[in-house]
């Protein structure tokens, strides 16, 4: 890996810059304010204004433009700046209008409203989210309006029941006349989930942190500008959340999840054989070349989900996690609880940001046996006593973390383009969120290299069998009928570097 390209220096930049302050010339003013009602005063959202929001099951043009210029001011100002003038929901008789209020609660039931059309022909913001959360402080339903959901509640229909906090100003206060309602409006809900979501996320959750945060994760991609998204927000968190974690119990966690995931693998197994044995039959007697194309893609899509899923079966057989589906299908890996042994080749410290918690914490390259000599950048805010540091080491590890993303960095080595201009090539490798890596002792590590020396000597019983199968008089069909799935390669993922387009930030 290019040590000049570390992650830690584009997920920092990313951090800082995500919590800076707002570029608006009235920001000194503003930050001066005691609350988010005097801020809205100095942009001439009053309280006569606030007054005029009906709080009606069907908004008027005249809410729905309030509503925007509200989501518009909320995105102005940092995290920083909102918590100064982010009040505790407290008795509802003292509550006042254009205040930030942070709620805790549970989602009833949520609904899509979209936005009039004289409304969205100037805004950008296409439709709101309305709704009830069951107020955990005092009881009672609140109505609580948001441009964003989490994206997993409408893939998997989690919606009902999922525990959430907010920030939100309030817009309406019930007052026992009708309509007796109480409205909020925030920009995004922080989600703690506690089922329906890979192991790691509800870890993450009991340690506080807000899983939507990983909405943000952006994969294949280098760590991105705030502007864009805040996924340098949610590594932090992520890596502060992992700290909380006992070792031994986020070890046991793993290495559990590692059954779990290798049983949902073998299920796939038998359809997914079935298929690609389909596939191939029709990709073999089409006669359209377009028809045949849209075919053979399929034919290697499915290939290598089965590929995979051999890949998780016979690691598991170790007691250790498959790094091929997160070179593979990172988006649906996020998030995941994995357990990794490998080489470290590389482990430097990196000094934690101004705006972190963290003072410090540790990136660790590590070459697990399946890795086809790419590595997983491990991420740590501890080493074990003693371990070495530097760019060219050589420490048998076992970690066990969180999966957070694929991502992109460039190589060393120059990618081979036409032309006279030479450029190094980009490639794709995870990032796990570990706790401390166990530093194998002298048995463990003999018993790990029993493990390569057993592979090698596998590898060598394949190239016999090979051999000998070219030697023999078999007919080319059966041998095709006995063929194994096609092999993982996970390099061929890899592309170079005029193959990904940059960024524009």
């Amino acid at each position: 890996m290019n040590r000049r390209c570390s992650v830690i220096l584009a997920i920092s930049t990313c951090f800082v810059g995500c919590l800076g302050i707002s570029a608006n010339s009235d920001a000194n003013a503003e930050d001066a304010q005691s609350d988010f009602r005097s801020v809205l005063e100095i942009a001439e959202l009053g309280a006569d204004r606030l007054a005029e929001f009906s709080g009606e099951s069907d908004y008027t043009t005249e809410d729905w433009q309030l509503i925007v210029q509200l989501l518009f001011r909320l995105g102005q100002y940092s995290t920083d700046q909102l918590n100064n003038w982010t009040k505790p929901w407290s008795d509802e008789s003292n509550l006042k209008i254009g205040n930030l209020y942070e709620v805790l609660g549970e989602v009833i039931s949520t609904e899509v409203l979209s936005l009039p059309d004289e409304v969205t022909q100037l805004q950008t913001q296409p439709k709101i989210f309305r709704c009830q959360v069951r107020n955990e402080t005092h009881g009672g339903t609140l109505i609580v309006l948001t441009s964003q959901l989490p994206k997993p509640w409408a893939e998997r229909d989690l919606s009902s029941g999922e525990p959430v906090r907010y920030r939100g100003v309030l817009l309406k206060a019930q007052n026992g006349e009708a309509p007796s309602v109480t409205v909020l409006l925030t920009k995004r809900l922080a989600w703690f989930p506690q089922q329906g979501v890979p192991t790691g996320q509800i870890l993450l959750a009991r340690q506080g942190m807000d899983v939507a945060l990983l909405d943000e994760v952006i994969h294949r991609k280098p760590f991105v500008e705030p502007s864009i998204s805040r996924e340098g927000e949610a590594f932090y968190a992520c890596l502060a959340a992992v700290k909380k974690v006992d070792s031994q119990q986020l070890a046991s966690l793993a290495q559990e999840n590692v059954a779990a995931v290798a049983k949902k693998w073998s299920k796939l197994q038998e359809p997914l054989s079935k298929q690609l044995q389909a596939l191939k039959q029709k990709a073999s007697t089409a006669t359209d070349e377009k028809n045949r194309k849209v075919l053979e893609d399929q034919v290697k899509s499915v290939g290598r989900r089965l590929a995979v899923a051999h890949a998780v079966a016979e690691r598991s057989k170790l007691g250790v996690s498959s790094v091929a589906p997160l070179f593979i299908q990172p988006e649906q890996e996020t998030g995941e609880l994995v357990r990794l042994e490998g080489i470290a080749r590389r482990a430097v410290r990196i000094a934690g940001t101004d705006r972190s918690e963290l003072e410090e914490y540790y990136e660790l390259e590590v070459f697990p046996p399946d890795s086809q000599d790419l590595p997983v950048v491990c991420c740590t805010t501890s080493l074990p006593a003693g371990f070495p540091v530097g760019d060219e080491i050589r420490v048998p590890v076992r970690v066990s973390g969180v999966f957070f993303k694929s991502w992109q960095y460039r190589s060393r080595e120059l990618a081979e383009t036409s032309g006279e201009t030479k450029r190094q090539r980009r490639l794709y490798t995870p990032i796990v969120v570990t706790s401390m890596p166990i530093w194998l002792t002298d048995t463990k590590q003999d018993s790990y290299l029993g493990v390569w020396a057993g592979a090698a000597f596998l590898v060598v019983l394949a190239v016999l069998w090979i051999s000998m199968a070219k030697l023999g008089q078999r007919d080319r069909e059966a041998r095709n009928a006995c063929r194994q799935p096609d092999v993982l390669d996970l390099k061929s993922s890899q592309t170079s570097g005029d193959d990904i387009p940059e960024i524009k930030t």
